[in-house]
């Protein structure tokens, strides 16, 4: 009989074969087993990962055609057959088989405690992993008894790795029940130079805004795709899918640089394409602040004068200890403090440049004096003394530097109220507006500093008010018509770098503020109206259409609680609205979700990179970005060592292991056989024979 031709070989060849499904009736013959998405496993050995073959096919999941001997082979397996053994005896929960295994579980968690605690310890001092073990030898010396097992660097790295798993596990949770959060990120190099991108999330939680670390992440290529693909990574390290990224995240914060703020194809544009629908983009407040007040030194040229001084001052000390030796003992001479300088390139945090504005007008009179001597010297050092003290001696340098430091005072106090993590968009704007006030008051009251400057610089006469020293300036002071325009330039340039926030919605969130909600039920009417509008507008693209016809409708409850409210503190007043969530108003509680999930700040990255620096140094260059997030997630825990828990991590290094943990006590020390002879004590030796240095007969028979 003749068999098929080529071409129906060939047809058949080509014709898939057919799938094989899940059948249901499998479940009453295998209980175990189950299929979710059109994958099936055993949900015995899933459960019980420490006892389970974590090769086995019904433990990763069968994805293609499945079959029934797949089921009667696991079944059978000796693993298996151990999670229905250890299933059976903890559901029963008596025998004697289950209080071994019990007691036997709590003996082994007992003994992890101690080394548990202690590389907590090690992570949150950021000691190297190598401390542990000598840490744990000098807990044994105190008496504290201590596994034999785990205890070298190796152990220390998984235990740190368990914790860091469930401070994650706790963010992941808390990212997936989140309606929306905001983005921050920034980039910075560590000490082995690699390219790091620092990633965090503010999300609400309890109604209150949440900050939390995420992961930091080495960049392959610092462009926008390179950074994107760093930050949506790290989102992913959290175990965020593809489509939670693209629903949850509504906001995002960066700073400045142009491969974040770029109009074309800055990491912001890319992210709004990636989304597909509305994102706020905000431009970190505190380099704003910075900013501005560059713009204003810009249009000023006084101020120029005030940093060549100051910048200049800071080196000379900074890189010699003979000379900071020489000016220290001026200073003890002429009874002042020892001399301090602080470097004036805070880069984004305008405090660091008051203290070093501070640090010259304290240590002016010794610093001239130590010149004034060093200036005398045939040397290069000398040459440069002579420089600094055509500056210092300047009219201009001492009236400008006094001056200055009334104005950072102001803007200074407003950038540390900008490294909060707490604050809400509309929060920012009120601050701004009262360093606008007080900048122009310093037009007609000139401040403290400035004013005890003037009080005793007579005739181009400054006397020091520690020792009376004089000193005579040279030239006059800054005219007050350039200080006058240099307050104006500020408050101007304050006004255009934050002029974003009077645009739609950021204007908008102010009608949310409960300070803002007038007490007339005439006015109370219409209040916010058209801004509530405005906001449905903007952000209807993440709104159910429910939200959007519920929010102009449950507007007017919000109003009635936010106005009978208006004594509490504000941000108890939303956290109050959130908690609650009462069905009045829950739709409209959306835009109040919104609003608090807004950072206005990103000082939370600025000190991960703090933190990077201090984990990561020449003597950890080798470190991994695995080892380094870890680290930097453990560092972020609130909670001492004192009140640590270090249970959920014993569960979790416990069960993230492929095969069972076993855990050694130490050796209990030998026990004394009572039957044998106890030697007595070693009698002391007389006088005479210690001094001709031989024992006694006695001496020698007790022996």
């Amino acid at each position: 009989m003749a068999g098929p031709s080529k071409k129906a070989k060939s047809d058949i060849a080509l014709t898939p074969k057919r799938k094989i499904i899940f059948i249901e009736t499998w479940k009453t013959q295998f209980p175990w087993v189950r299929c979710v998405d059109d994958i099936m496993f055993c949900e015995v050995c899933r459960e019980y990962t420490s006892i389970a073959d974590h090769n086995s096919q019904l433990y990763k999941g069968v994805t293609g055609s499945k079959r029934i001997e797949t089921l009667q082979s696991h079944e059978s397996s000796k693993y298996h057959l151990l999670c229905i053994q250890r299933k059976e005896v903890t559901e029963k929960g008596t025998g004697p088989m289950f209080v071994a295994l019990k007691k036997q579980a709590e003996d082994m968690d007992y003994q992890l405690k101690p080394m548990f605690n202690t590389e907590f310890y090690v992570a949150k001092q950021k000691l190297p992993f190598r401390s542990f073990e000598g840490l744990i030898e000098l807990q044994e010396k105190n008496g504290i008894k201590m596994p034999t097992q785990y205890r070298n660097d190796k152990g220390c790295k998984a235990f740190v790795q368990a914790i860091a798993e469930v401070e994650k596990d706790r963010v992941s949770e808390d990212l997936k029940t989140s309606r929306f959060f905001a983005l921050m990120g920034d980039g910075s190099t560590d000490i082995s130079v690699t390219e790091q991108e620092n990633v965090y999330v503010r999300y609400v939680k309890d109604g209150l805004p949440t900050t939390e670390f995420i992961d930091i992440m080495a960049v392959k290529s610092a462009d926008a795709n390179g950074v994107l693909a760093a930050l949506l990574e790290a989102l992913h390290h959290v175990d965020l899918t593809d489509g939670d990224i693209k629903k949850k995240i509504i906001a995002c914060t960066f700073d400045g640089a142009s491969v974040n703020q770029g109009a074309k194809g800055g990491v912001i544009v890319k992210l709004r394409e990636l989304l597909g629908h509305v994102l706020i983009s905000i431009w970190c407040a505190p380099h704003k602040l910075e900013l501005s007040l560059l713009d204003a030194t810009k249009a000023t040229d006084f101020i120029d004068i005030v940093e060549k001084g100051v910048d200049p001052i800071y080196r000379f000390y900074y890189g010699s200890g003979k000379r900071r030796r020489e000016v220290n003992a001026i200073s003890a001479v002429i009874d002042e403090d020892p001399v301090y300088f602080s470097a004036p390139c805070g880069t984004r945090w305008m405090a660091s440049r008051l203290r070093a504005y501070k640090a010259v007008i304290k240590n002016y009179n010794s610093v001239i004096l130590h010149m004034e001597e060093a200036s005398n010297r045939k040397t290069e050092e000398g040459a440069k003394c002579v420089g600094y003290l055509k500056v210092l001696k300047s009219a201009k340098f001492v009236d400008g530097l006094h001056f200055m430091v009334d104005v950072l005072e102001v803007l200074a106090n407003v950038s540390l109220a900008f490294q909060s993590n707490d604050w809400f968009i509309y929060d920012v704007d009120v601050k701004l507006c009262e360093a606008r006030i007080k900048l122009e008051g310093l037009k007609h009251n000139r401040g403290d500093v400035y004013t005890g400057y003037m009080a005793t610089c007579k005739d181009g006469k400054f006397e020091s008010k520690n020792n009376g020293h004089i000193t005579s300036l040279k030239g006059t002071g800054i005219p007050e018509t350039v200080k006058n325009s240099f307050l104006e330039n500020s408050v101007k340039f304050l006004e255009k770098r934050f002029s974003f926030l009077k645009d739609t919605p950021f204007s908008d969130f102010h009608v949310l503020d409960p300070r803002n909600v007038p007490r007339s039920d005439a006015q109370l009417a219409t209040y916010g109206d058209v801004q509530v509008m405005n906001m449905v507008t903007h952000f209807e693209s993440v709104l159910s259409e429910e939200e959007v016809t519920n929010i102009p409708r449950q507007w007017p409850a919000l109003k009635a609680r936010l106005k009978y409210r208006q004594r509490q503190p504000p941000k108890e007043v939303i956290s109050d609205l959130l908690t609650e969530n009462h069905p009045d108003v829950k739709d409209v509680l959306v835009l109040v979700y919104i609003m608090v999930t807004l950072s206005p700040f990103s000082a939370a990255v600025e000190r991960g990179f703090s933190l990077m620096n201090l984990i990561k140094t020449s003597r950890k260059s080798q470190m991994t970005n695995e080892t380094l997030g870890s680290l930097m997630r453990v560092s972020h825990i609130t909670t001492t060592v004192a009140e640590f828990d270090p249970e959920p991590a014993i569960q979790k290094w416990k069960t993230s292991a492929k095969t069972k943990r076993y855990v050694k006590a130490a050796p209990k020390p030998a026990a004394v056989n009572s039957n044998l002879p106890v030697p007595a004590a070693p009698q002391p030796a007389r006088e005479t024979a210690a001094v001709n240095n031989h024992p006694e007969p006695e001496a020698i028979h007790c022996c």
